[in-house]
């Protein structure tokens, strides 16, 4: 078979390729994955190149839609490449002789961690880090599929995820600790993210029953999943509900049930494969929805995690906009918590439609930000150029998917109410939880349409309950008794078998 040379710019890498090979799988295969949000249906444009094969003109092309039949001159995205990690260190470092261990939130979307000191059960630092394995799938379901597809796809999706770990324990252990003193890990995320972090194939989950590989708490060693620590100590996997609820429900619950005993409770976890809970005296009844990761702030144009320099507030006053950034910096994106913030506050000044369009005759002050794009699409202009970041937009494409996700997680909670017998109002507790659940504007998630509208007095920011949840565990304040417990009381409700769902999802598209 014929083979073609591949020179990658701007590094000017070069690789081997056989004909008819898709670009964007050998670039994976030589170590540079390019974004697949849609699983390589060349449907999200995130693996866009620019190709020349020396007889004609540059060409903006998608990488996992392109097969190689000559020499081929690749200029890479600028995003592509190894996405930053940001870490955070709290007082002075543990004595070398302190048994550490380390709690994990396997996000679909993000990753994040976090460092103790057993002993005292002081925090010593935390890390996050956006989920490498986007780079083959931007959702649980296009992960489980590649996977299906082609098993061997599961070993470098582990071993990708777990070297980020490990990179981010290495980037803190610089203050002034061995990660060969970490003893534990304890590890919550849906069924998929944790099969995949085991070794374990999430193929099942992707057709009926949606069965889980287990179900009660998972314990491997650490030298069997090569995580930096002690070999013989532990990896901890919480429970799994069922196929599309798990660790990260199951840690949401614990933390809602210590922070509230008043029922009937509802959690709401907000994130990429959103999980959704009603607890009464006498039953748990769990379901998740398909939010897609927009209600994060990934795969919108401008989107960003919750990190450093994104907007993570927008208010409006005066016919201006103001904008809150983590850390206070330049902003450089703009990330969940800001995109519902936005969204509320065009939808109130008459910019965005009920129906989620421009409103491009809008007399508003604001109305002055909107602007053509080159391609004749119009989009909301938040922050021009600065010398090291490029203009934050909200487009309309933005807008749909927003709509989508919220539309998913609002038709969730119906259902699941209905089903059970309750309206929003009979709700004595709302636990707000993910990695945006306590950034959250509670009116304007109201606003949107994303929650239904109760009395925010109700509502109970619950912040990262996932990664909580599993630092709980490594602290000894929730035993893996208690979170077994949670899970055999559980009764799954799967979205896809109600008839209304769809119905409800349709209606919820209006903002």
């Amino acid at each position: 078979m014929a083979r073609h040379t591949i020179e990658v710019m701007p590094a000017g890498e070069r690789i081997e390729a056989e004909e008819n090979s898709v670009l964007s799988d050998v670039l994976r295969e030589h170590g540079i994955p390019l974004r697949l949000d849609c699983g390589g249906h060349g449907l999200c444009g995130k693996c866009l190149v620019w190709c020349n094969d020396g007889t004609r003109r540059s060409r903006q092309l998608r990488a996992c839609q392109l097969a190689v039949t000559g020499d081929l001159t690749v200029w890479l995205p600028t995003k592509t490449g190894n996405a930053p990690i940001f870490t955070e260190l709290y007082g002075a470092p543990p004595e070398t002789e302190t048994r550490l261990g380390c709690s994990v939130d396997l996000g679909t979307t993000n990753v994040a961690l976090e460092i103790y000191d057993l002993s005292s059960r002081r925090l010593i630092g935390s890390a996050q880090f956006e989920n490498p394995q986007r780079a083959v799938g931007d959702d649980v379901l296009s992960r489980i599929a590649a996977i299906g597809k082609n098993p061997q796809q599961l070993g470098p999706l582990a071993f990708c995820v777990r070297e980020k770990i490990r990179a981010a324990l290495d980037k803190l252990s610089d203050a002034g600790f061995s990660t060969g003193q970490i003893v534990r890990y304890t590890v919550a995320g849906n069924p998929a993210m944790q099969q995949i972090f085991l070794d374990i194939s999430p193929a099942p989950l992707g057709v009926t029953p949606f069965t889980p590989a287990f179900h009660s708490a998972r314990e491997t060693a650490i030298g069997e999943l090569g995580l930096p620590g002690k070999p013989d100590g532990t990896v901890t996997a919480l429970p799994q509900i069922s196929g599309f609820v798990g660790g990260d429900a199951v840690a949401g619950l614990d933390q809602l049930q210590k922070r509230s005993k008043t029922f009937p409770a509802v959690l709401v976890d907000l994130g990429t494969n959103a999980e959704l809970a009603l607890i009464t005296r006498d039953r748990t009844v769990t379901t998740s929805a398909a939010a897609g990761p927009a209600i994060e702030g990934a795969t919108l144009q401008c989107g960003v995690s919750s990190r450093p320099g994104a907007i993570c507030h927008v208010t409006a006053g005066d016919g201006r906009l103001n904008l809150k950034t983590i850390g206070g910096g330049t902003p450089c994106g703009i990330c969940g918590s800001g995109y519902i913030d936005l969204a509320a506050e065009l939808l109130r000044a008459g910019i965005v439609g009920e129906d989620g369009a421009f409103v491009l005759d809008s007399r508003h002050p604001l109305a002055g930000q909107l602007r053509t794009d080159a391609e004749g699409n119009v989009e909301f202009l938040l922050t021009a150029a600065l010398p090291q970041c490029p203009p934050v937009t909200l487009t309309q494409a933005d807008i749909r998917k927003l709509q989508l996700a919220k539309a998913a997680i609002a038709a969730g909670i119906e259902i699941l109410l209905e089903q059970c017998g309750y309206r929003p109002e009979d709700i004595q507790t709302w636990g707000l939880a993910g990695g945006i659940g306590e950034a959250v504007d509670i009116q304007n998630a109201m606003r949107v349409g994303l929650l239904p509208q109760v009395p925010p007095d109700r509502i109970i920011p619950l912040g990262n309950s996932s990664l909580a949840g599993a630092a709980a565990l490594l602290k000894g304040e929730t035993t893996i008794d208690d979170l077994n417990a949670i899970q055999s009381r559980a009764e799954p409700l799967n979205l896809a078998e109600c008839a209304e769902f769809s119905e409800a999802f349709i209606s919820k598209l209006q903002f």
